[in-house]
């Protein structure tokens, strides 16, 4: 394997990284579900998430889940948007095609406002009428103009940071199932995109984002889980790495919750890119001072956690080696 990467040349960087997270997330347990986290009170849960971040004229689909994992027809349910019925909303605040020739459709399609509003993120609400009384589930849409931006925010070591990448073109970006020599990698799309704050040319950005080996390259969100099947985000930033799977002394893995999306192609774009968005709950880690356990040196890492959320736009990959 080291021959390999050797020979990897100037793409050693992208194709090692990614080596190393897929070695560092190999375990024997089973995969984790790739059903949405449920509102614990009610069951129910939404799909992509928490937190969806948009290009301006993206969309995406929204879809309310039940206990048993079933799409809830939208017929029974609400929207609202900063408040407002999608009825009485701005149109700068976006657009919702919700079926209405189609009672038993599931999926409800919001489409973010041509340009960034004034106001960019905003609030999002399905009021969902399973139950007496209705459940309530909420997510933010934040639209932003960069193609690949990202936020941070919680025990980062130095305050909530937004950041615009400036992708460097020097080094290959891009998405795709990796076709390359490395078996571990064999069939896994992955999106990497490598880079530098837009406000700050001497900082180095790196993100790899891993969809499993089970994508087909279709559109859809895709629950961050450990296991046999990894799905993981990393973003290097700075002196940071900012990752969604942990592992314990014992070599026991999990998965932070989150999810990463694959958008639909728009027809009308012609860019060719791959476009989606992430959010979830993430960490790094601190390196102290090994203890002494049992007489061995243990090495001792303190896990500072955080919330992120952005977006990725980066053209398919012509090679992956």
């Amino acid at each position: 394997m080291a021959d390999a990467i050797a020979h990897m040349g100037r793409a050693y960087l992208g194709v090692g990284l990614a080596v190393v997270f897929i070695l560092h997330s190999i375990s024997l347990a089973d995969d984790a579900t790739t059903n949405p986290a449920a509102n614990t009170a009610s069951g129910l849960a939404f799909t992509p998430g928490p937190e969806i971040t948009l290009n301006p004229g993206e969309h995406v689909p929204l879809i309310v889940f039940d206990s048993d994992h079933k799409p809830v027809q939208v017929s029974k349910i609400s929207w609202t948007i900063d408040g407002q019925s999608i009825d009485q909303a701005d149109a700068a605040a976006g657009s919702f095609d919700v079926p209405d020739d189609n009672p038993f459709a599931t999926s409800t399609i919001y489409k973010a406002p041509a340009r960034v509003p004034a106001k960019s993120t905003m609030e999002i609400k399905a009021s969902v009428a399973t139950s007496d009384p209705p459940v309530t589930l909420t997510t933010k849409i934040t639209i932003i103009k960069d193609a690949n931006w990202f936020t941070v925010d919680g025990d980062t070591g130095f305050g909530s940071k937004s950041v615009a990448v400036q992708l460097n073109n020097q080094l290959p970006c891009g998405g795709g199932v990796y076709g390359g020599p490395i078996k571990l990698l064999a069939n896994r799309y992955l999106i990497r995109f490598y880079g530098s704050d837009k406000l700050d040319s001497s900082s180095q950005v790196i993100a790899l984002f891993d969809f499993g080996n089970d994508t087909n390259n279709q559109p859809g969100t895709y629950v961050w889980q450990a296991g046999k099947n990894v799905r993981e985000v990393r973003i290097a930033y700075g002196e940071k790495c900012f990752q969604s799977l942990r592992i314990d002394n014992g070599g026991n893995e999990t998965s932070l919750d989150g999810s990463s999306t694959l958008l639909e192609p728009d027809p009308a774009d012609k860019s060719g890119l791959i476009k989606g968005f992430f959010s979830g709950n993430m960490f790094w880690g601190e390196m102290e001072k090994p203890k002494l356990i049992h007489g061995r040196h243990v090495f001792d890492i303190k896990m500072h956690y955080v919330t992120m959320h952005g977006h990725f736009a980066v053209p398919k990959a012509t090679e992956w080696i």
